[in-house]
Order: C-alpha cells, then sequence, then structure tokens
C-alpha cells in the first residue's frame, strides 16, 4: 500500500517535497510536525539524498500471534 501511495504522489503531485503516511489512529501534531520539517527534515535533505526517508526500525521484536491482541 505505502509503495502504491509514493506511486500516486510521483504521478499527481511529483512537486511535492514531502509525503507522510499515517494510520486513521494517528493524531498528527502539527506544529511539531513543523518544526521537524523547517529545522531537521530540510537539512538532513541538503546533506543527503533528497530521496531520503525517514522512520523507525524495530529490531529485536517478534511478530505478536495472539489471536486476541489488538494488534
Amino acid at each position: 500500500m505505502v509503495h502504491a501511495a509514493l506511486q500516486w504522489q510521483q504521478t499527481f503531485c511529483p512537486q511535492a517535497k514531502y509525503v507522510m503516511k499515517t494510520d486513521d489512529d494517528t493524531v498528527v501534531h502539527l506544529e511539531r510536525l513543523d518544526f521537524w520539517i523547517n529545522i531537521k527534515f530540510d537539512i538532513d535533505l541538503e546533506e543527503n539524498n533528497p530521496a531520503t526517508c525517514w522512520g523507525t526500525a524495530l529490531i529485536n521484536t517478534e511478530p505478536i500471534r495472539e489471536k486476541k491482541h489488538k494488534w
């Protein structure tokens, strides 16, 4: 699904500087997002590849296999 969203972005709005993927249960703190875009992300883009991706890697985790678990 993320790949399809990125393809859509490249087709219909390739000039977009940023693309953000969230879930329906996610709340975005817009002031904090604006701060990070203007302070951190723009600097990273200037110093690195303009096709940079940010995210979090969960290391040493295992899938939750309990049927009644929320996730």
